[in-house]
């Protein structure tokens, strides 16, 4: 597991002072406030500081420390930030961090009572709707295959084997999954 975890993503400059949105993953999460310090996740490498925060509808509209102008704002658009793992609350134990999961091998059988085979890995997550989505790649897979993280499509998640089993394919994925 990282050390770091990625926490949002920078939009546009919001304003002529300074101000930038930042789309949180997890729009419930408290861990962005006034003082707490952000990786810049790819190159240029940094951080910054968040000088104050404010709620908008679907994103949060922050300032940061030396950045005064919407130039500077503008500069953050589509930077990825991170915090340290350590900051983030442990998870209930029948919650986990999607992070987590990236990587994780996938396994489904295509019918029911077939044996089970492997079909990729977790690539990342898309969150598109009111279901997580896991993104799953491999050698049979043309692009990449989108899983819904609902209990009647993922059968399990095994932490200690780094795995994921799906339900059989004929139950709910597409013909030419």
């Amino acid at each position: 597991m990282s050390d770091a975890v990625v926490i949002g993503k920078f939009g546009r400059a919001h304003g002529v002072r300074g101000e930038v949105r930042l789309f949180v993953f997890n729009p419930d999460s408290t861990l962005v406030a006034a003082d707490v310090e952000l990786t810049l996740v790819g190159a240029p490498a940094g951080s910054v500081v968040v000088t104050s925060v404010r709620q908008a509808d679907k994103f949060l509209i922050v300032t940061v420390d030396g950045i005064t102008d919407r130039e500077g704002a503008e500069r953050l658009r589509s930077r990825e930030v991170s915090v340290p793992r350590d900051t983030l609350p442990e998870p209930d134990d029948d919650e986990f961090y999607l992070v987590d999961v990236v990587g994780f091998e996938v396994w489904a059988a295509t019918s029911t009572g077939d044996e089970p085979r492997l079909l990729g890995q977790v690539k990342g997550w898309l969150d598109i709707g009111p279901h997580d989505i896991m993104a799953v790649t491999g050698p049979e897979i043309s692009g990449r295959m989108l899983v819904p993280h609902v209990d009647h499509v993922v059968e399990r998640i095994d932490f200690d084997l780094g795995r994921v089993q799906l339900q059989p394919l004929d139950q709910w994925a597409a013909e030419d999954a």
